[in-house]
């Protein structure tokens, strides 16, 4: 009859099982002994938590905006269409009209208002490359504005062709 012999395990292979029992043991009672008392307010993020593992009971109430919630969400917060309400007031002005002058040279041009209307916008248009407004403002320059002063020139401070508007409303 053959005799067998039994080795000794070595000993790197019995530190190697020991601290494979320590660590699988270590994590298991971590997960079932450690609950959210012991957890240190603020120290978990998104990334620590489970998707779908929160509830309405675990989100302090007002802690949360409409950028935290799904497009879905909020279309779901959504009540009915209210009543249409009053129609407003009148506004201050009435009808509006543009008005214009085209400009060919000399001093700032004027495009002016009728009788009745106040301006209440204006502008220059410039139809050449290399141009620029010099000047740009409501006429008279205090008091109720009736139209727009303009003036367009070239890269050699020389007026160029250029059309003066003012927005006129009625009063």
């Amino acid at each position: 009859m053959q005799r067998t012999t039994r080795r000794r395990p070595q000993p790197a292979l019995v530190i190697s099982l020991v601290a494979l029992f320590v660590a699988l043991g270590g994590t298991s009672y971590a997960a079932v002994a450690i609950t959210g008392k012991n957890v240190k307010n603020g120290s978990l993020s998104g990334t620590d938590i489970k998707n779908g593992s929160l509830r309405g009971a675990d989100v302090r109430n007002g802690s949360l905006s409409a950028g935290d919630l799904s497009a879905s969400t909020i279309a779901l917060l959504r009540g009915a269409t209210g009543p249409r309400g009053a129609t407003g007031a009148k506004g201050t002005f009435g009808d509006v009209a543009v008005r214009f002058i085209d400009y060919k040279s000399g001093p700032p041009a004027t495009a002016s208002c009728l009788p009745g209307e106040v301006a209440v916008g204006g502008g220059v248009d410039v139809g050449q490359n290399s141009s620029w407004i010099r000047v740009s403002a409501p006429t008279p320059a205090f008091g109720t504005p009736t139209g727009w002063r303009g003036q367009a020139v070239n890269a050699g401070n020389i007026a160029v062709l250029a059309s003066v508007y003012v927005v006129c409303a009625q009063r």
